[in-house]
């Protein structure tokens, strides 16, 4: 709980909180909401708090936000992102790549709170997005081909390259013949 990646911080924290533990109440007390260790949190809401944390004020939330995106319900991967997004701005790329790859079946919800994060980035992440044209996940070759294709930065190079991609789903984001408004 004390050490590792906020994931693991995270887990670790949570398990300990259902098991009744002070330390890992004052942990996520402290670290995740930033309130006094003093103050009576019911964990059982979490994620309702941290979706108001999220709308109020995204900056008080503390470092374990990030342990959120690969754990938790879905309302509390989509107020992480919202928490990571306004707290970190680009350098939440990779939380929302993470959601956007592993999108099927569980993380749906979380997923498109992603992929709209990303819409509202607009194109200065337009070039790493390119990036993930050449993953191995569909998942991400399919958001980067509908991104791009929004941003009108898919080229007909690139659409003609997509259009050969083995999965059909990455095949109609690319040449999808509709605007996108």
């Amino acid at each position: 709980m004390k050490v590792g990646t906020a994931f693991e911080r995270t887990s670790a924290a949570l398990v300990l909180v259902d098991q009744n533990n002070t330390d890992a109440a004052c942990m996520l007390k402290r670290e995740l909401l930033g309130l006094p260790e003093e103050t009576d949190v019911d964990f059982s809401k979490l994620s309702d708090r941290l979706k108001k944390m999220a709308k109020k004020n995204p900056a008080q939330v503390g470092p374990l936000i990030e342990g959120f995106i690969p754990l938790g319900d879905t309302r509390a991967r989509s107020a992480a992102h919202r928490i990571l997004v306004h707290q970190k701005g680009m350098d939440a790329l990779p939380h929302l790549k993470q959601s956007l790859a592993h999108a099927r079946p569980r993380n749906s919800k979380a997923s498109r709170s992603a992929f709209h994060h990303l819409v509202k980035m607009g194109v200065q992440v337009a070039p790493e997005i390119q990036t993930w044209l050449n993953d191995d996940n569909w998942l991400l070759r399919k958001a980067a081909a509908s991104l791009l294709k929004r941003w009108k930065k898919l080229t007909p190079d690139l659409q003609k390259q997509l259009a050969k991609d083995p999965h059909i789903a990455v095949r109609h984001a690319a040449t999808w013949p509709g605007e996108v408004v």
